[in-house]
């Protein structure tokens, strides 16, 4: 009970608002003491409220008050408009499809990796569904190839010493390997020669149909497409993952713990 009243007292703490509020009485209590100190000896208006016989209302402020605003004019900017906010590792906990439960406290460096592997997904065919009616399974095998090669090569480019360093690090290299090896490559290396020779073939005897035609005549079509959209299910929801991971929230209701 104690541990939370004082996490809360903390974030109470570091609230935007609340250190505003804070500036904005120092800006008060100082032009208060200034004006005390020029003040003539009659005493100072700061502000003056008066009453004129036509009943109307007649409002002077005095150049301290004019400063005040301005001063709680732009701490009020400073607190309160929206900019970067520094980075701040948050524990990220998700499931993804044939790989488990990614647990992970990442720091900006692995965010990076994260991001650039959830690029690498979201544009090529992997994290996309497969659509029956306009896409070509070749053309979605070329493009696993291809996301294949880059994910590899990311890992490749992660220097030693930052896997040595970082715990989390070296969990997303294994969870990116992870993924080639248990996602895609069972998929490619059942089907990929097999359909790619029988394609080659029928496309060679009749050049006029249609790629979704032809393709439809594989005999194992039904199963090849099942497996197929399968893979994509288990990329894309991997790619979300890599996503709470590189923005630090996530994916289940889109907040950070």
């Amino acid at each position: 009970m104690r541990a939370r009243l004082w996490e809360g007292f903390k974030r109470f703490y570091k609230s935007r608002i609340i250190q505003g509020l804070f500036f904005m009485v120092l800006a008060l209590a100082g032009i208060l003491l200034l004006a005390s100190q020029f003040a003539p000896s009659t005493g100072l208006d700061l502000l003056r409220f008066q009453l004129l016989k036509d009943a109307s209302l007649s409002v002077s402020m005095s150049p301290w008050i004019v400063a005040l605003i301005i001063l709680w004019t732009l701490i009020a900017w400073w607190f309160v408009w929206p900019r970067g906010q520094p980075w701040e590792a948050t524990e990220i906990n998700v499931d993804v499809a044939r790989v488990g439960k990614i647990v992970m406290r990442p720091n900006q460096e692995t965010a990076g990796i994260a991001h650039r592997a959830w690029a690498e997904i979201m544009t090529r065919k992997a994290g996309l569904p497969f659509d029956e009616e306009h896409d070509v399974v070749v053309e979605v095998y070329d493009s696993w190839y291809q996301l294949f090669s880059e994910i590899r090569s990311l890992v490749k480019t992660i220097p030693v010493e930052k896997l040595r360093s970082s715990e989390d690090a070296q969990k997303l290299c294994d969870y990116l390997i992870q993924v080639l090896n248990q996602v895609l490559r069972p998929h490619l290396t059942r089907y990929q020669a097999a359909f790619r020779s029988w394609y080659k073939q029928q496309t060679s005897d009749d050049p006029n149909e249609s790629p979704q035609s032809v393709q439809r005549r594989y005999p194992q079509y039904t199963e090849l497409i099942a497996d197929l959209k399968s893979v994509n299910e288990s990329m894309v929801d991997f790619a979300s993952a890599l996503w709470a991971i590189a923005r630090g929230r996530n994916q289940e209701n889109g907040s950070s713990t």
